[in-house]
Order: structure tokens, then sequence, then C-alpha cells
């Protein structure tokens, strides 16, 4: 996915956990030959990658005093409003790992009004967006293959030490409230992807805290269920699945589709049987990554809206903000969209 137009775009990561690294060793596969690493949390002093040495700084505004036309912030998700908005004051462009922000979604219309004053690309990390086989679903979908949506059913899960294990669960941000953790936040793609596909929410319940033994204080289990455009989306989200699951049904009058993430499949059930309509083959996770930095890139020099924008991320969190709301109150929570 080389592409020479990317060459003179200078790109500052921060943060080199695995999220960093990633984009680190992803923007040089796609052609950026100027990366700057910064590394405040641990402190790094040297980073090579391919055999390739990468410049590393330890302080975050000694990095953008360098000018890069563009910042990939993949530190703690608490830090990251923070992060994004001392960039675009500097006339970056921003690329934010997803959740977009720990705490509420409240007050990001000023954010916003900022970032379109300064003309600024802003995507959030919602790699998923770039899956072929959820492609696929969305196209299928706004093709009427199924007719008329009657509901749609989402079942998220993974084991929560499992994420890294060559990492101590619970010192990551996942397992941590002050560093903006929790399954919902953490598992955000399947609110984003559920937007794209249905539209706005009206209202959620749900039901969720946490229900295990692991050593974390954030919610660990949510099961919801929401409205769309009068269609019913029951979802369930949780760190607890030893095997893991994204699975995605989708019901209508015609027939249902059923995408499974990790099966990498796309089916078609009708009245004449089942059909496969995904690419098939295993799932190369990085290609989603590499298709997601490229089209943020693209929109820098084009000045395009991303796939996956700052208005998108701010919705998301609304729908956050609800869900917990409504598992804390045990009652139905409006959702209040403050970003359009």
């Amino acid at each position: 996915m080389l592409n020479p137009s990317f060459a003179k775009i200078r790109v500052l990561v921060v943060g080199l956990g695995s999220a960093g690294m990633r984009h680190v060793e992803n923007l040089l596969s796609l052609g950026v030959r100027d990366v700057t690493a910064c590394s405040e949390w641990r402190k790094l002093k040297q980073l090579a990658v391919g055999g390739r040495e990468v410049e590393v700084v330890n302080d975050y505004l000694q990095a953008l005093d360098r000018n890069p036309d563009a910042v990939f912030i993949a530190n703690p998700t608490s830090f990251h409003v923070a992060y994004l908005e001392k960039a675009v004051e500097r006339g970056c462009h921003v690329y934010v790992e997803k959740p977009l922000a720990a705490a509420s979604s409240a007050g990001h219309a000023a954010i916003l009004r900022r970032i379109l004053e300064r003309k600024s690309v802003v995507a959030v990390g919602h790699q998923l967006r770039f899956n072929e086989c959820l492609r696929r679903l969305k196209s299928q979908l706004s093709n009427g293959v199924i007719g008329r949506i009657l509901h749609v059913h989402v079942d998220m899960g993974e084991f929560l030490p499992d994420y890294h294990p060559d990492e101590d669960y619970r010192v990551g941000y996942a397992a941590r409230a002050e560093l903006g953790g929790g399954v919902l936040s953490t598992q955000i793609h399947d609110i984003n992807y559920l937007h794209w596909l249905l539209g706005p929410f009206q209202r959620v319940y749900a039901v969720g805290g946490k229900i295990s033994e692991l050593e974390i204080d954030v919610e660990d289990s949510v099961s919801f269920l929401m409205k769309a455009n009068g269609c019913p989306v029951t979802v369930h989200m949780d760190y607890l699945q030893r095997c893991r699951e994204r699975l995605v049904i989708v019901t209508g009058e015609l027939g249902t589709l059923t995408w499974n993430y990790y099966l990498n499949t796309l089916t078609l059930s009708n009245g004449q049987g089942q059909t496969e309509t995904g690419p098939g083959g295993s799932l190369v996770r990085n290609e989603m990554f590499l298709a997601a930095a490229s089209d943020f890139l693209t929109c820098i020099q084009t000045q395009a809206r991303p796939t996956t924008d700052f208005r998108e991320a701010v919705m998301d969190l609304t729908v956050v903000d609800a869900i917990r709301d409504s598992f804390s109150s045990d009652k139905a929570v409006t959702v209040c969209y403050d970003v359009a």
C-alpha cells in the first residue's frame, strides 16, 4: 500500500504501546518518510522499526514545536482530548485512537468549532469501518437485499487478560477508570458501526456493570436494547468470553445477514437457503489499520471528510453516556446528541 504522495507528510506518533507501535510501522510502510515518536509514558530513548531508526522524544509540547503536519494520538484514553486540542491549536491534522474521550460527550461542540476554524482533518481510529465484510453488509442493506430491517443483534466478547498477553491486564487503560477504560469505551467500535448502519438512536435501556472477579474498576459486561428509526437493536458486550466473539445478525422481511468478524464471513439466509457473500479467507487485521491510516492521510491532501470523523465519535460517546446512565439508574434513557 506504498503511496509516494505520502512521503512529504511529517507525522508525530504519540504513545508507543501496541497501538502506537502499529501506527509507526504502518506509516513507514505506507511511504511516510518523516515519522517522529513521542514516548512520555515509558520514556523510551530509541526505536528501530524494520531496521530503520525512528527519532523518539519524551515531551509532547517539544514534539509539537517541530511542526508536524499530522499527529497520531495513541496514549491512554484519558489524555486524548487534551492532546487533540493542543495539536489542533498548532494547526495539525489529527488521527486519534478510539475512544475519542474517556468521560462524557458533553462540551465537544466547542472543540468541533475549533477544528473547523483551523481546517484540521480529524479522524478517529475505528478501523472496523474498513472491514470488507462490514462494508458489504452496509451495501446490501442499502440495496434492500433483505428488505425492511426488523431487528439487529450484536454479540461481542473477549477475555480481557488475553487482549495483550505479554502485558499485565490490570495496568492497561482498558481496566482502569482513571485512564478511560471499561468495555463500552474499549469496544466502542460496535456502537460506531451501528451508527453507520442504522443512523441515530432514540432510546436505550441497559443492564450491566462489573460482574466478574477480574481486578478492574470498570464495567466488564453490558447488555442493552436501543431503538433506531423504530428498529430494535440488542447488543451484548463483555470482557469475559474465553472464546472471543463478534457477531452481527440483521434480520429483515426478506432474509437475514450474519457477519462473523473472526471467521471473516458474511452470510445471507433467505427462502432459497444460505449464500456466502463475504471475502472468505483469514482475517488480516492490519489491513484495516493500514486502510484507516491511508484514508486519513489522503484526506489531509484533499481536505475531504475522513471515513471516521470527529462528529461520529462524539455521537458514539453520547450513546455510551446514555448506556451508563441507564444501567446505573435502572431506567430507559433518551439519547441526546450534542454534535450532529
